[in-house]
């Protein structure tokens, strides 16, 4: 039982420190490096059937 604790204690700190780590990551693709209003379509118009749907 007691190897199983140290074991979870472990587990712990490494989800802990990954954590930790992980709010100074910056992300991978900003909004000045895709231009999504391109690749997107536009959003249906309020009147169409797919809104009133």
């Amino acid at each position: 039982m007691k190897r199983y604790a140290s074991l979870a204690a472990g587990l712990l700190l490494l989800i802990v420190g990954s954590a930790a780590q992980a709010e100074d990551a910056q992300p991978f693709v900003t909004n000045k490096d895709v231009d999504l209003t391109m690749i997107l379509p536009p959003p249906p118009a309020n009147d169409s059937a797919q809104t009133k749907a």
